[in-house]
């Protein structure tokens, strides 16, 4: 059997012309999948960021519809930021008899939205409910932080018009991740408000 000694050098000289095109190739699927990750990543914050600024409008402006009463006040801070109280009537019920007189039970709702700072200096929208005469409940955060981002409120403003019964809602969101805003601007007719009260009326 006769060796053919050549063979060996023609082995090698396909590895070193193979070894660099598997480099590049490798490295090439690498950034790919970085650049996928990274379209990922933002595509989620934009949702995240959507998704908060629309469960905090669809949340005031539930509670607004059917609120008899509203109330709004400047938060305190730089920023343009309010709270806003409604307050919902709902029925008057006998509590009790004494001496042949029926003293009726005051059944009322209130529900506050109130946007309060963080420990990383950002403002996350919070809602507490409380019933009649009730403690408070306490106040649960209805933006903020998620697993794909935190969103923060950089404007939360109330305008009122009593002539119309309308409540124009101004929400201006922050994604921490890609430092994007979202506005949001709706109104919302109140048919069952019979008090409406404005921080400059204070």
């Amino acid at each position: 059997m006769i060796k053919n000694f050549n063979e060996r050098g023609f082995v090698m000289a396909e590895f070193a012309i193979a070894l660099p095109l598997l480099i590049l190739l490798l490295g090439s699927m690498g950034v790919v999948i970085f650049k996928i990750a990274q379209v990922a990543k933002t595509q989620a914050a934009e949702y995240t960021l959507e998704a908060d600024a629309q469960e905090i409008i669809e949340r005031i402006s539930a509670d607004a519809r059917t609120a008899s009463e509203v109330e709004i006040k400047k938060a305190v801070g730089d920023k343009e930021i309010y709270l806003v109280v409604f307050r919902k009537h709902t029925m008057t019920v006998p509590k009790y008899e004494e001496v042949g007189k029926y003293f009726p039970a005051d059944l009322n709702e209130r529900q506050r939205y109130t946007v309060t700072a963080t420990e990383n200096h950002g403002y996350y929208v919070y809602a507490d409910h409380q019933d009649g005469n009730a403690k408070p409940e306490s106040g649960n955060p209805i933006s903020g932080g998620s697993f794909f981002d935190e969103t923060i409120v950089d404007e939360l403003t109330y305008d009122l018009d009593e002539d119309k019964k309308i409540l124009h809602i101004s929400l201006t969101l922050q994604s921490q991740k890609t430092k994007e805003k979202l506005v949001v601007n709706t109104s919302v007719f109140m048919p069952a408000c019979k008090e409406m009260k404005g921080f400059e009326d204070e």
